[in-house]
């Protein structure tokens, strides 16, 4: 029991001093009536006890002080009831707790305090018997049994359960009762997390410990079950609850030769085998808190933590197989980052300095893990001034060998809402720093820069332990400074290379007119160098920057006009050869931009293709077929100016034309030049030509009656080339002429083409197609990647699945299943529906998959096992469930016995449960309104390998959105699998309730994380 004089002092202290309230201190201007008040008074009392900011501190309410100008009233001490009463009153809290009551004198007045004990440790403090009490207007205050309170700031707020969880780790920390727990927490926090199971954590333990014999080890072990508050277990794999808070607390505890035999055992941990990612990750973030909170192991020294902190990276960095080490500890790189940044950045530099092929070679070929990881550690690391620099030159020697970490690069330094707190001229700066290193790379972060200043992405990572204030968006004149500065730079970099001067012409769009001027000044420095051909590539860049500039914005506004006019002249200097360049770029493919943006968008379009045809017309009358031909090689869209060149050429040069270009591969300006013109006159014009050159230029046509007339009358060699080269176009909706060219493509190994056509005909719907010519194509088509060609198997076999199908039938559309199984997504619908019956239907089929899954040989058909999988994990259909949603109880009984027998003879009875487990996972709901059909949940209840299996399921868990939305679903999830598990329990199957609360609390656990 404290001494009553030490409180009463502390209370003349507080009266003294007049602190503001707090969490572990309330002022009172009157006293409690014990009558009245008694709501009141618990409700303050027990909020004070669950102060979480107070734990293992005294708290107190003093009475007589009024609270917002803290005015010394005092109290009249007759008001003042006996400690007793209080007492009395208190009992009604769960766990009874320490209070101490009274009254002292100060500044000739009385005052009233209760004391709530720092020794009160059995969280969590809630009423144990419901309180009513009638105020004086007759209205009723009540408090509920096991309603509990806390002090946030100085408010009572009421205790929800996230805050008892949160309250309860916490806390947890103080309850260590255990002989030799100064070891035990100093070791054990040190470590933070290890696997029960593995020998090396248990080693390592031992080690700390200073003991050789593995009774201690046991001890401790033992000691952290005593502690389960302080530590968690799931599986034998412990951590610390709250690792950050409990190895603080055990700074006293650590000494220098405990500190320094740690790292040594830590060594091992990341470069030896033998010991657990959970011990890896649990040292790591050790480390990361050691690094961070230097001041608090006062008994160690700053200096000794940072020389073991240096030594250990230090060997760390000095692997020679960064494949094996880094996919191994890729995930606990932020922490050495977070632990000790200057040392961390001084081994990365090493690494490019000493051009460490190891590691080049692991990063070049490196999984996503490990560049995540990198990236955002240097990021955080960039946010501090005083790493920033180090920061971005070892993020672009990264670029060098995987040029995604640029978006990390370009991201810090965003000119809007830069994520660093280096002022605008280091930001800026840094890049003639990195030019020096590499002009290329370098240019391409400035063009990120300049053309996107307010980017999409921006990697926003959070620092484990590394503290780092927030940032705020740059000022007007901090961005466009930067702007004109990153500008400058880059202009430096142009090095006479059109690429660059169209990307700096780009760059116009966003930079202030000063800025725009001094970015055309410098390409008019670089013009004389440029080639023909360069020079008409950059007065191209420059019409789409005045045509885009004619569409956003009124060319004779005065600001615009201005900000045109250096463009303008600029253009004028390139245009030596303006109607060739002018109608070469007529002809570019991306056409809709060069639309004129005024009037109706038809009126655009036929001023356009209009300014098309006049230019081929013109170009051949004046210079013949020849010159067409020769401004075809220099344009984009030849088989747009093989369609207007259908329009002028006479019959002449259309033969000769046909005769003189048709190689191996035909000419795109024939391709388009072909279909444009007239069916008679091109049959007249290849009157005198080959089967062959006909094959070629038929195969050009769309497929028609007309056409197919001219195919069937070809040689068989020709006939077989026309149909290697057509594609599957049409020009009348003719079933007839499709189911010709279905078969013509099959038989010439053209399939994906008739499957394309079968796609069509299918979706109109007034067509019948034959069936049996959509089963042979299936069987012929062999599976290519696109999406478009995946879309078309699932929209036929969706058909197939719709029609009434004979059994040989079925059995071949099984067969196409099984041979699509990995392009059946179920997006259109469509599911592998007769292989799912013929599993739910057949035993011993799914009893050969599951062998087959598990089969362990060399020769193992990987392709099949994929099928297998993707088979298994998408069954929906549970034996002996019909169409109405009823499930004859007794033939899913029969068929688990079947598969009992069955498996069990190949040794996979428990794979063989655990997967029917997680198909039943999917079984309907109850018809009278519980979550699961009572019979399935009794072969849950009862068999432990197929409640595995629905457990499996149920973690399965994908979710695209924003965090927002993810926190949303795991509530949702949280509050099911609650009331799932409460329904179990009301129905008496008590395994089932465990197993769904288990969901439950992992659907929490990943919330909290």
């Amino acid at each position: 029991m404290p001494n009553i004089e030490d409180i009463e002092d502390k209370v003349k202290h507080i009266i003294e001093e007049l602190p503001s309230e707090a969490s572990g201190l309330d002022y009172k201007l009157y006293p409690y009536d014990i009558k009245q008040d008694k709501v009141n008074f618990l409700k303050d009392i027990i909020a004070m006890l669950n102060s979480e900011a107070d734990i293992g501190e005294d708290k107190f309410i003093i009475i007589g002080i009024e609270d917002k100008n803290k005015y010394k009233n005092g109290i009249d001490k007759q008001t003042w009831h006996d400690d007793n009463e209080w007492q009395h009153l208190v009992e009604k809290i769960s766990s009874k707790p320490l209070i101490y009551s009274g009254t002292v004198d100060c500044d000739d007045k009385t005052f009233g305090y209760f004391c709530i004990s720092k020794d009160n440790t059995d969280y969590v403090y809630e009423l144990k018997d419901k309180v009513e009490q009638k105020s004086e207007n007759n209205k009723i205050k009540i408090i509920s049994e096991g309603q509990a309170f806390f002090r946030q700031n100085s408010q009572n707020v009421v205790l929800f359960e996230e805050d008892r969880r949160r309250l309860l780790e916490k806390a947890s920390i103080l309850k260590l009762n255990y002989p030799d727990e100064e070891r035990y927490v100093s070791v054990l926090a040190l470590v933070g997390s290890w696997n029960e199971q593995s020998q090396g954590d248990l080693a390592l333990i031992k080690s700390l410990l200073g003991t050789e014999s593995n009774r201690d080890v046991k001890n401790a072990m033992a000691f952290c079950t005593g502690n389960e508050k302080t530590f968690r277990s799931n599986n034998k794999i412990w951590q610390c609850k709250v690792h950050k808070d409990l190895l603080l607390k055990s700074a006293k505890y650590i000494t220098v030769i405990l500190l320094e035999k740690f790292f040594e055992e830590a060594g091992k941990v990341f470069l030896e085998n033998g010991y657990s990612k959970n011990i890896r990750r649990g040292i790591a973030e050790s480390i990361a808190i050691l690094g961070n909170n230097l001041q608090n192991f006062k008994n160690i020294g700053e200096s000794i933590i940072q020389r073991e902190i240096y030594q250990f990276e230090n060997k760390v960095f000095r692997v020679t197989n960064w494949e094996t080490y880094a996919t191994s500890i890729a995930d606990e790189f932020e922490y050495f980052g977070d632990a000790a940044p200057g040392v961390f950045l001084d081994q990365l530099e090493r690494l490019f300095e000493t051009k460490d092929q190891a590691f080049y070679s692991y990063l070049k070929n490196s999984k996503p893990s490990l560049e995540r990881q990198l990236s955002e550690i240097l990021s955080n690391l960039a946010k501090i001034e005083d790493y920033f620099s180090r920061s971005m030159r070892i993020l672009l020697r990264l670029a060098e060998i995987k040029e995604s970490f640029l978006q990390t690069l370009t991201g810090i330094v965003s000119p809007i809402f830069p994520q660093t707190h280096a002022r605008w001229t280091v930001r800026t700066g840094v890049f003639k720093g990195l030019a020096k290193i590499n002009k290329d790379l370098t240019w391409k972060a400035l063009i990120k820069i300049i053309n996107n200043p307010n980017p999409s992405f921006i990697l926003i990572s959070k620092t484990q332990y590394l503290s780092i204030s927030a940032f705020s968006y740059s000022t007007k004149n901090e961005r466009l400074k930067s702007i004109e500065k990153y500008v400058e730079i880059a202009c430096t970099l142009i090095d006479n290379q059109v690429d660059r001067m169209c990307e700096m012409v780009e760059a116009v769009k966003y930079v202030p007119l000063n800025t725009e001027e001094y970015i055309i000044e410098k390409l008019n420095e670089n013009l004389d160098e440029l080639s023909q051909k360069d020079r008409e590539k950059l007065w191209n860049k420059l019409q789409d920057l005045l045509l885009w500039s004619k569409k956003h914005f009124d060319e004779n506004e005065a600001p615009i006009k201005e900000r045109l006019e250096p463009i303008k002249k600029l253009s004028e200097q390139l245009e030596n050869k303006l109607g060739y360049f002018d109608s070469i770029r007529l002809f570019n493919r991306k056409w809709f931009p060069l639309l004129d943006g005024e009037g109706e968008w038809k009126d655009q379009e036929k001023r356009f293709f209009d300014k098309r045809e006049i230019t081929i017309k013109t170009i051949y009358r004046e210079g013949g077929l020849d010159s067409v031909i020769a401004f075809a090689k220099d344009i984009e869209d030849k088989l747009g100016a093989g369609r207007y060149l259908a329009k002028a050429i006479n019959d002449k040069d259309l033969k000769a034309n046909i005769e003189n270009n048709v190689g191996e591969e035909t000419d795109e300006l024939i391709e388009g030049l072909v279909p444009a013109v007239e069916f008679n006159r091109l049959t007249n014009a290849l009157s005198d030509s080959s089967d062959r050159v006909k094959a070629k230029i038929y195969a050009c046509l769309p497929i028609s009656n007309q056409s197919i007339e001219k195919v069937v009358k070809l040689d068989v060699e020709s006939a077989q080339m026309y149909w290697n080269r057509v594609f599957p176009r049409f020009v009348e909706n003719d079933i007839s002429l499709s189911k010709y060219a279905i078969k013509n493509f099959n038989q010439y190994g053209r399939a994906d083409k008739s499957i394309e056509i079968l796609s069509r005909l299918i979706e109109n719907k007034d067509q019948e197609v034959p069936k049996q010519m959509v089963i042979d194509t299936l069987k012929l088509f062999n599976k290519k990647e696109g999406s478009q060609y995946q879309f078309f198997v699932e929209r036929l076999l969706l058909w197939l699945h719709l029609q009434k199908n004979n059994d040989d039938e079925i059995t071949c559309i099984k067969k196409i299943e099984w041979k699509y199984l990995s392009y059946i997504t179920g997006e259109e619908g469509c599911y592998p529906k007769y292989l799912q019956l013929e599993l739910s239907n057949n035993p011993e089929f799914f009893v050969d998959l599951i062998r087959k899954k598990y089969e362990k040989t060399e020769n193992a058909d990987s392709e099949e096992k994929l099928k297998i999988h993707v088979l298994l994990n998408n069954w929906r259909k549970v034996p002996g469930l019909n169409s109405n949603g009823l499930i004859d109880i007794e033939y899913l009984n029969n068929w688990i016995i079947k598969v009992r027998e069955l498996a069990r003879k190949i040794n996979l009875e428990e794979q063989a449960m655990q997967c029917l487990g997680r198909l039943l996972f999917y079984s309907p709901e109850d018809k009278k309104g519980l979550f699961i059909n009572r019979k399935i949940a009794d072969i849950l209840e009862n068999n432990r390998d197929i409640r595995t299996g629905y457990l499996q399921e149920g973690y399965t868990f994908s979710f695209c959105g924003f965090n927002g939305e993810l926190e949303k679903e795991f509530i949702r999830k949280i509050t099911k699998y609650h009331s799932y598990a409460l329904q179990a329990d009301e129905e008496g199957w008590i395994n089932l309730a465990k197993a769904l609360r288990n969901l439950e609390n992992y659907f929490i656990n990943e919330k909290n994380k």
